[in-house]
């Protein structure tokens, strides 16, 4: 299968997780309220970081070393799967001990979260990127997608209550059937092999690699931690049912780093010291990212009132603001993407990952200080500060490679075709009636000006993905 229709089948796969997971969390947000949304969001937010802590990068040594030579394929993976085995068991054991502390509901909702967090880790990443480096991502996004399709049915099950421990429960079972299904197909493909000196040779970079998604998780979690404990669960809950709206388009740049991280890898592997197919490679994918994120999140950002008329209720009003900024944030955490995958590529693991604690530690403040300032509208703010700075640094460390800052800001022209139409809608917004069917008018509304303006100014590709694949990946 090509990379285009790779990619493709890819990001199908995670529309369908993206549909599943918004009615999904529409649902849960509806019947909990706020401030019982806000503990699963919470009790997730924390969980996520146990993944993390287990596996010790191992999964990320095996995209970078089994792509440039898919011998050792075996050996990577089964170290791979021995060390998460071995520390996800010492990190359960740590989340029981600390759920004695907790009050009984609490302590539930902690332990399922946690290991619905620990075993979904066994499919992504770890299982995953078997998948990834032998080129057949297909049935591991496929899977993820039942799962959460799984995940909103149960949810939607008129013989379920929503809770917050049915809630868990329901997610925890959907990530046993995931992992089940993909160990099955694994253990049919390929035989793990545990080399005691390869792993002690990989530890260190592995490491890194453990260490620099922490710094990441962190990053993407200080908002929801300062939060709870600033202004409580049920600000928490309203900030993070805003924030849903724009976080699930990541899938676009994420699908792209699913599928394309190994060849940025094969390409630093084999190119010309000069790294001009390398630089080709992130400049294409950098210009369709944000023209991309562009026309998405302004008509995401110009409808967020509308947004959560029609999706939530009257105690969410506060997530339209959060909405609007988080648009900010999203356009500019796209924009990192091919970034991060640049950097990796330049075997700039250590630099990045110091530099993007550097911007964990920037963000938190800047959060911290803009919730005392703006409560959840605060924190949006704070987090676009803190994208804002990291995609900086970023630039800075691969500067030899990115095309420098004129090309840069060359690539930013297709704002100038959604702030101008964002503007149109924002006055004509009585035009468009109201209700599901007045939003979609309105979306629409700006996706057709978006392109009349970008055309007429000769600042749009046309959202060319084909040109970038047929330049660098086929």
């Amino acid at each position: 299968m090509s990379r285009t229709r790779e990619t493709m089948w890819v990001f199908g796969m995670n529309g369908l997780q993206i549909a599943a997971s918004a009615l999904a969390f529409i649902r849960l947000a509806r019947e909990l309220g706020p401030t019982a949304y806000g503990t699963f969001s919470f009790a997730l937010a924390i969980a996520s970081f146990l993944p993390l802590l287990a596996g010790l990068g191992a999964d990320h040594v095996l995209i970078m070393q089994a792509s440039r030579a898919e011998d050792a394929l075996s050996a990577l993976l089964g170290n791979a799967v021995v060390l998460r085995l071995a520390t996800s068991a010492v990190i359960f054991i740590g989340v029981l001990v600390a759920a004695t502390r907790l009050d009984h509901t609490a302590a539930a909702v902690l332990m399922l979260m946690s290991a619905s967090a620990l075993l979904t880790a066994f499919a992504q990443p770890l299982l995953a990127s078997y998948y990834r480096v032998i080129g057949r991502p297909r049935f591991v996004w496929a899977a993820l997608a039942v799962g959460q399709i799984l995940f909103c049915v149960l949810l939607y099950l008129p013989q379920l209550s929503v809770t917050l421990l049915n809630a868990s429960w329901a997610y925890l079972a959907t990530s046993i059937a995931v992992v089940a299904l993909l160990v099955l197909d694994v253990s049919r493909r390929v035989t793990l092999q545990f080399d005691r000196a390869r792993l002690r040779a990989n530890m260190r970079l592995g490491l890194f690699f453990s260490a620099s998604q922490l710094a990441d998780l962190a990053f993407q979690r200080t908002d929801v931690i300062l939060l709870q404990l600033l202004a409580g669960a049920a600000a928490v809950g309203t900030y993070t049912a805003g924030y849903k709206f724009v976080a699930i388009l990541l899938v676009i740049p994420s699908t792209l780093h699913v599928v394309y991280l190994p060849e940025f890898h094969r390409i630093a592997g084999t190119d010309e010291p000069a790294g001009s197919r390398l630089s080709a490679v992130f400049l294409g994918m950098r210009g369709v990212l944000v023209e991309v994120s562009a026309v998405l999140l302004g008509a995401v950002a110009v409808n967020s009132s509308r947004i959560v008329d029609v999706f939530l209720n009257a105690s969410y009003a506060p997530a339209a603001s959060v909405i609007a900024l988080g648009s900010v944030a999203t356009f500019l955490t796209f924009a990192t993407y091919p970034y991060y995958m640049l950097a990796e590529a330049m075997g700039k693991v250590g630099l990045r990952l110091w530099l993007r604690c550097l911007a964990t530690v920037f963000t938190a403040a800047a959060v911290a200080a803009l919730i005392l300032l703006g409560g959840t509208t605060g924190a949006a703010g704070g987090v676009v500060v803190g994208c804002a700075f990291f995609l900086g640094l970023l630039h800075w460390i691969t500067r030899p490679v990115n095309g420098g800052v004129r090309a840069f800001v060359s690539d930013l022209k297709p704002l100038i075709p959604a702030f101008l139409a964002g503007l149109v809608i924002m006055k004509t917004q009585f035009l468009f009636g109201s209700g599901l069917l007045g939003l979609l008018w309105s979306a629409t509304a700006f996706l057709a000006l978006f392109i009349a303006i970008g055309n007429a100014l000769r600042v749009l590709q046309l959202l060319d993905l084909h040109s970038l694949y047929r330049m660098a990946l086929e």
